[in-house]
């Protein structure tokens, strides 16, 4: 952050904390300036834009060099932009196998020069050293952002869905209960028999697709 923007922000806090009128009786809401808080906002977001600020000279020269400008090299407007991209990360759970798997390429090769099995003199040693720091950097950042996600909620079940199982499982439950009987050892070193029977075996699924949360056809 720029020392203007950190100076910005600091007068902002200063005024949110210690002028705030109190608009109910708990105290829990309060009113502050609408100004110190439009500077606190802009200052917090001013960062993500200072990153991709480039000196406007540097584009100058290498456009007069015959080089792509370094502003479109950040924001990736390249002609090669989408040949680096693997066509199959289309999402978190991808990019993490793609990031995963060749962060274990690099430090697989990396750990073999440091055992000895390569020569650190091979002309490609520092390459290796570099990619393996380089993707080492972004799998610490993007595991320490996972721990900050909300986890995913348990997919619910529309309730037409659930009434179409239950019809279905209920008539294997009327079917006959006699199957032959399994002895099975417990985790107290007890042994049980149950019917081994597709009727018992439908309870059990019904008793379980009780558990699981429902909503309507439709809803989100």
């Amino acid at each position: 952050m720029s020392e203007e923007n950190q100076s910005r922000l600091e007068g902002a806090i200063e005024q949110l904390r210690n002028h705030q009128t109190q608009l109910d009786a708990d105290g829990i809401m309060v009113g502050v300036s609408r100004e110190a808080l439009d500077m606190a906002l802009a200052a917090l977001s001013a960062p993500k834009a200072e990153v991709m600020e480039v000196d406007a000279s540097l584009d100058q020269r290498m456009k007069a060099a015959g080089m792509i400008p370094l502003s479109d090299l950040l924001s990736g407007n390249t002609p090669l932009e989408k040949w680096m991209a693997h066509t199959g990360v289309c999402d978190l759970d991808t990019f993490e196998q793609w990031l995963l798997i060749r962060y274990r390429e690099f430090m697989t090769m990396k750990v073999a020069y440091e055992l000895g099995d390569k020569d650190e003199a091979d002309e490609l040693y520092e390459w290796v050293l570099a990619h393996a720091g380089a993707f080492g950097e972004v799998v610490s950042n993007f595991r320490a952002m996972k721990e900050f996600l909300p986890a995913s909620p348990v997919p619910a079940l529309t309730d037409e869905a659930v009434e179409r199982a239950v019809q279905a499982l209920r008539k294997i439950a009327e079917t006959d209960k006699t199957g032959p009987i399994v002895y099975a050892e417990a985790s107290d070193g007890m042994y049980y028999a149950s019917h081994n029977s597709p009727g018992r075996f439908a309870e059990i699924a019904l008793e379980a697709l009780a558990a699981f949360p429902s909503k309507g056809e439709g809803q989100p």
